[in-house]
């Protein structure tokens, strides 16, 4: 999964949102959730950024601005609630968040709980994310990599409760499964990649 989260990073610097515009403004929405919401990210120079603001109804708005495509989160801090994390690419354009607070699961020793129903449309780094997500989905579901699917599923799941057998097990999956990752890896990429460029001609 490391190799799909480099090839993503790579391309999100070339995939910009088509009409430039001076800032970015990200509106989100987390059902009728009340409190703040903090979005956070490193520029590319290394500056780190927090912004905070107020959620009304689940309602949310940030504004800036980004010299480039960038890796952010939003943390939803609802009123007597624990915090919420999500995950975005910060680019100058509109960004819409649609977020369905009840979806979580909690990392415990990892950070705390984190969404994982969170639709980020605009920007072309976020159109290529969920490209990337539809494209694992339907390739872990190809006759030829159902043991591989399994495997990471079991993975995620350990994950979130044991950080040592979590490694154990990746190392088990990247030696069972050496021959058929490259294939497993180039289908991904070619169910998302040429489909995603095309919406840009």
């Amino acid at each position: 999964m490391k190799k799909i989260f480099v090839i993503l990073l790579g391309l999100a610097a070339l995939c910009a949102c088509t009409e430039k515009q001076p800032g970015y403004v990200v509106k989100g929405q987390a059902g009728d959730l009340n409190g703040r919401a903090v979005l956070t990210y490193e520029t590319p120079e290394g500056q780190s950024v927090s912004d905070t603001v107020a959620m009304k109804n689940g309602a949310f708005t940030f504004k800036g601005a980004v010299s480039d495509v960038v890796s952010g989160g939003v943390t939803l801090i609802p009123d007597g609630g624990e915090p919420l994390q999500a995950r975005l690419y910060l680019e100058n354009c509109p960004i819409n968040l649609t977020i369905n607070p009840e979806k979580v699961i909690d990392y415990a020793q990892y950070g705390g709980k984190v969404l994982t129903d969170v639709v980020a449309t605009g920007g072309r780094s976020n159109e290529f994310n969920t490209a990337m997500e539809k494209a694992q989905k339907a390739v872990g579901e190809l006759p030829e990599f159902a043991e591989l699917s399994a495997a990471q599923k079991e993975l995620e799941e350990i994950g979130y409760t044991d950080m040592a057998a979590y490694q154990a097990k990746s190392q088990e999956i990247s030696e069972k499964f050496a021959d058929i990752l490259p294939g497993y890896y180039e289908k991904v990429q070619q169910a998302s990649i040429p489909e995603f460029l095309r919406e840009r001609i």
